[in-house]
């Protein structure tokens, strides 16, 4: 029983209420700004005395006396109280003081948190002495974040729920900020993403390990040799900075962190350039670190470290997202879906599209957006379109109007223009409904399912969203995933969510945008014709050339405006600027998204080179007229075409619409070979003449259904690659980052002779393999001196292996790796979790160096889900069943 379910029977059913009963005070006068609804809140005891009455209750001068005296009447009494507490004026109001945190807790760890019971001290920074404070406008404590995430750090590995209560915990942190400061929303949200913007802006803090150690000793009166003791006992520089604090005083208070401070701070420290540049950033840092009180030194070090270490990913705060905006309501919307658009609205989304969160966004959030809150119980209040109280007496939808419904005879839509139109079939000549649809509509833009124009391409597959048996979170959580994939931007994605956008919409509005990348699709590794075959089973397919060289994603705005993308969203337009003027020459669309490879050529003779070739070209400053490396594009997908994107559109029709793109050049711009195939024979010929053209081996995709769609930032079976090198062997090559480094002997004397390899999972590395062979002396000379920089005085603590190495490295390189097969080790520490194998984990077996990942980032290395996957497959060469990874690849 709840604790306020249990409170109410007491006072009611167990004995008398007092006469002049004590009523719920405001603690503060700044509560007073932040009601939502209105009432009064030392209202809530009278509703309680008129339930009394309702259930036989008897006023006496000393109090309320129930009459129900049987359990018959006792079970009507508590059923009328239950529907009291879970009234929005009891779930809504402010009430703070004696009796008010019976109907809601404060503690965002609990499941049933209300933000409205918060008073200023919870939340608020404020300036001036304890017994003097004066609160500063929507500036929200950066504590109560940091709080938030050591309650998440504390629950890792605790058990069964922890997953759950990561993300109801950050959840009601969100809901907390979007109750008394919406504006600050975004801050929490990206520093929650260890990131200080979208992950194409490219922004990153400059500031090292050693920095970080320097600045902890100058700060808590350490010496170096003493924080390297405790971090052998710790491994983590964050606790040590934490633990340092606590004993510290100061002579004066400083001012409480906030998180637009802490961001814009970052933010600073991170645009540092030029000379002097890092001495500004340890001003900065020390300018954060000064301040911090509790747990938030540690979480400061541990952002710059790039660690948090709660266990939080992408995907985790998008289901607190879900969590915050299903309980909390935009109170500005009058109309069911509709939302004020208007120049201020569209101008804070391109700035938080192209330039971030200026202080306009911040601005128009705070003028125009007020959210109330809703108990566990009032979920579905979000989606208009699902409450059991959005239909009239007639069956006709009603219209929400800030807290009232709208019936269907009194609903007027916003653009209808005659007296009379009222209704959603409306189909008057001068009615503007943007619902409208009708059967004889032929005009360009139509895209309802009877339009007849042949230029009419964006239908799409049935069951966009797999919602059938899905919980409200489920679904918006679904619905959330596609278009972050979409639109990479989860600042733009949540600025929607605050107008209130229904699921439809929000998917309308999250669309492939030139500019903005997004990350590829990825394909599944297999290793026979008879998997490919298997899974291809009644589904038409197409095979092509897959090529060994560098992903490039290609954007053309409708201002001839062209620019690169490699597969993590870092820009390429001064690696590639002869790529980029034959895209401007030979594209034929106004504006394009193109998916490629680009790979090193030899002008010559048309022959395709090694990928090793194209590793030696220059990254930054490439002069076009004095390139040595000269390269092909291969384009073989087309994700948006003259305004409209084709992500949904099946695989055939998009290959369609990219022969309408460019006019292909020999050796220069070309579409990637490949057929349409139906048996193993045209496989297998098809894959001769991609070995005799220098090709990795083909790549086979789902042609035609609801499978053909374009998935971004999936690993999917509707895309499966088989390279020469698969058939008959271990299968896929795996990218795998460098920890450590064993010094040579002999010919490798003065360099590393062998380097310990790990996978990531969740914040974590874990070893699997030394690898020692593959690396030619040039190779040696070159990784010797790239990883000078990055090498650390100790074991870092999120590295979980069992093999001590010469020199331990800052995660930094991933490297393609390849191995004769997979084998339990009692050494390596590989998917350790995954196995039910006495403490082992697995290890490959004949690793081979292949070639450093440049385009991949460490958190996109081999997940143990894959190496458990391959690891069985090997046991099954012929009866693979492949499925969709579960590991999330959003960046």
């Amino acid at each position: 029983m709840s604790q306020s379910k249990r409170y109410i029977q007491t006072t009611l059913f167990g004995g008398k209420i007092d006469s002049t009963p004590k009523r719920a005070k405001i603690l503060d006068p700044k509560v007073e700004s932040h009601k939502r609804n209105g009432s009064d809140p030392s209202d809530w005891l009278q509703d309680l005395e008129n339930a009394a009455r309702k259930n036989g209750g008897n006023a006496t001068p000393s109090g309320i006396e129930p009459a129900c005296q049987d359990e018959e009447k006792s079970s009507v009494a508590e059923k009328h109280v239950e529907q009291l507490l879970m009234a929005d004026d009891l779930v809504g109001d402010d009430l703070v003081g004696d009796g008010a945190h019976q109907f809601g807790h404060v503690s965002i760890l609990d499941e049933h948190f209300n933000p409205a019971l918060e008073t200023c001290d919870d939340w608020q920074a404020f300036t001036g002495s304890d017994n003097k404070k004066h609160y500063i406008d929507d500036q929200y404590l950066f504590s109560r974040l940091a709080d938030a995430w050591y309650a998440i750090e504390s629950l890792k590995n605790s058990g069964s729920g922890s997953k759950k209560k990561s993300w109801m915990i950050l959840g009601n942190c969100f809901r907390s900020i979007l109750y008394h400061c919406p504006s600050q929303l975004l801050y929490a949200l990206y520093l929650s993403m260890q990131k200080l913007g979208p992950t194409y802006f490219g922004i990153e803090t400059g500031i090292g390990e050693n920095t970080l150690l320097k600045i902890t000793c100058e700060l808590y009166s350490r010496s170096i040799n003493q924080v390297k003791e405790l971090l052998k006992k710790s491994g983590d520089l964050g606790t040590i900075a934490y633990e340092s604090k606590i004993g510290m005083t100061t002579l004066y208070k400083p001012p409480r962190l906030t998180l637009e401070y802490v961001f814009k701070q970052m933010l600073e420290i991170a645009n540092h350039q030029g000379q002097n540049s890092q001495l500004r950033r340890r001003e900065g840092l020390k300018r954060l670190l000064v301040p911090a009180i509790d747990q938030e030194p540690k979480y400061i070090i541990r952002f710059f470290q790039k660690q948090l270490r709660i266990g939080v990913k992408t995907p985790t705060i998008i289901q607190a997202l879900t969590h915050a905006f299903l309980l909390s309501k935009p109170l500005h919307q009058n109309r069911q879906g509709s939302f004020v658009e208007n120049e201020d609205f569209n101008t804070a989304v391109q700035d938080l599209t192209h330039t971030g969160v200026t202080p306009l966004v911040l601005s128009y959030i705070s003028s125009h957006l007020k959210f109330k809150c809703y108990s566990t119980k009032h979920r579905s209040l979000f989606d208009h379109q699902e409450c059991d109280d959005t239909k009239d007496a007639t069956g006709n939808n009603k219209v929400r109007d800030g807290d009232k419904i709208l019936d269907g005879e009194d609903r007027k839509t916003e653009d209808c223009k005659t007296e009379d139109c009222r209704t959603e079939d409306c189909k008057t000549e001068d009615c503007k409904t943007e619902d409208r649809k009708t059967e004889d509509c032929k005009t360009e833009d139509c895209k309802t399912e009877d339009c007849k124009t042949e230029d009419c391409k964006t239908e799409e597959p049935e069951n966009r969203f797999p919602v059938e048996g899905k919980t409200e979170q489920e679904k918006w959580e679904i619905c959330i995933r596609e278009c972050y994939s979409r639109l990479p931007n989860l600042g733009v994605v949540v600025f929607y969510l605050m107008h209130g956008l229904t699921r439809e919409q929000l998917h309308e509005r999250c669309q492939l945008s030139p500019g903005i990348p997004v990350a590829p699709m990825l394909a599944k590794p297999t290793k026979s014709y008879t998997t490919v075959l298997n899974n291809m089973e009644g589904l038409e397919f197409r095979a092509e050339f897959k090529y060994d060289g560098e992903r490039l994603q290609i954007h053309k705005d409708d201002h001839n405006n062209v620019s690169l993308f490699s597969r993590n969203m870092e820009r390429l337009d001064q690696k590639y600027p002869d790529v980029r003027d034959r895209v401007i020459n030979n594209l034929k669309c106004n504006d394009c998204i193109l998916d490629s490879e680009v790979v090193a050529i030899n002008p010559a003779t048309g022959k395709i080179e090694p990928f090793q070739v194209l590793s030696t070209r220059k990254r930054k400053d490439v002069d076009a007229e004095s390139i040595d490396v000269q390269v092909c594009l291969f384009v073989f997908d087309c994700l948006r075409c003259n305004g409209k994107s084709l992500v949904d559109l099946e695989l055939y029709k998009r290959l369609e619409q990219l022969e309408k793109c460019f006019n292909p050049v020999s050796n220069e711009m070309e579409f990637a070979r490949g057929q349409n195939c139906s048996d193993q024979s045209e496989l297998e010929v098809l894959m001769d003449e991609a070995i005799q053209k220098q090709t990795e081996g083909l790549m086979i995709k789902v042609l035609k259904g609801s499978k053909a769609r374009y998935e971004p930032s999936k690993r999917t079976v509707n895309w499966l690659k088989l390279k020469k090198d698969y058939l008959d062997s271990l299968g896929d090559s795996l990218d795998l980052v460098v920890i450590g480094a064993f010094y040579g002997k002999g010919k490798r004397s003065g360099a590393y002779g062998s380097f310990l390899m790990a996978i990531y999972d969740n914040e974590e590395y874990y070893s699997i393999t030394k690898v020692a062979t593959g690396f030619s002396e040039q190779d040696l000379q070159n990784i010797y001196q790239d990883l000078q920089t990055h090498v650390c005085d100790q074991k870092p603590y999120y590295y979980n292996t069992r093999i001590q190495p010469d020199v331990w490295f800052s995660p930094q390189q991933v490297w393609e790796i390849r191995a004769a097969d997979l084998s339990l080790s009692p050494v390596h520490t590989a998917a350790i979790n995954k196995m039910n194998t006495d403490n082992k984990g697995i290890a490959l077996r004949f690793p081979r160096f292949i070639r450093v990942r440049e385009d991949k980032q460490t958190e996109q290395a081999t997940k143990p889900s894959q190496v458990v996957e391959m690891y069985y497959a090997q046991f099954n060469n012929n009866q693979e069943i492949l499925e969709d990874d579960t590991e999330d690849f959003l960046i």
